[in-house]
């Protein structure tokens, strides 16, 4: 499973907390939110956070209720499941609360997973969701990365693979690990795509821009003795 970290310096001149989240992948005939999946502490003026990134590796169910999906939801997920792609992941509802049927043992032909919804019936105000989710750096928590409604007898292809390695981070203090974002447009963008790199320093400006260096190795920023430090 790839990996990847990115140190975020600051030199705002103020205290900050940064807010990391991923680009989410393109559905067809669905689309994707992106939800905050990781916190830093308060960092300091001249101190880094640092953000170890895994990618998806688990399928996420949840409800919203009376809320619909969107920008500053919180969504808490109620059943997760680590894909062993290609598979076909079945998911019903019980009292508009979704859980999983046995698996068949079907595989998902060219995708990394398809979701596959039964027959069910359910409040439309329950909001009932679906996604993909990560599994948090030095725990066994899996938080969603992406989350998207779903409705009955439907079928949901996710591509191969579900993740490309390109992430936002932000200091937008409304924001929080679980909440849906649309603020991809704004702060740093970190983009490892075609690289072969794993590492990307990203830093705070006095005047609250963001400056992204290009990605690099870990391995040779700890040989030049600029090794990460924990947030």
């Amino acid at each position: 499973m790839s990996s990847f970290t990115i140190q975020v310096l600051n030199e705002s001149n103020n205290n900050q907390v940064y807010y990391l989240f991923y680009k989410p992948f393109s559905g067809v005939g669905y689309t994707p939110l992106a939800c905050v999946t990781q916190k830093s502490a308060t960092i300091t003026n001249t101190k880094t956070a640092t953000f170890t990134i895994n990618l998806p590796t688990a399928v996420v169910y949840g409800a919203s209720h009376n809320q619909p999906l969107g920008s500053g939801v919180n969504v808490s997920i109620q059943e997760s499941t680590v894909i062993k792609p290609p598979e076909v992941v079945p998911v019903s509802l019980q009292n508009n609360n979704p859980y999983f049927p046995p698996p068949k043992q079907e595989t998902s032909a060219g995708n990394w997973a398809t979701i596959s919804t039964q027959e069910y019936k359910t409040d439309p105000n329950a909001h009932v969701f679906c996604g993909l989710g990560v599994v948090s750096h030095g725990s066994e928590e899996i938080i969603p990365s992406c989350v998207w409604e779903i409705q009955p007898k439907s079928t949901y292809p996710i591509p191969n693979p579900p993740q490309q390695p390109v992430f936002y981070i932000s200091n937008d203090a409304s924001l929080d690990v679980g909440a849906i974002t649309a603020k991809t447009s704004a702060d740093a963008t970190v983009d490892f795509t075609g690289t072969g790199d794993n590492f990307c320093l990203v830093t705070q400006l006095s005047n609250n821009t963001f400056k992204v260096d290009p990605p690099s190795d870990l391995k040779q920023q700890r040989a030049l003795g600029r090794g990460t430090r924990g947030i």
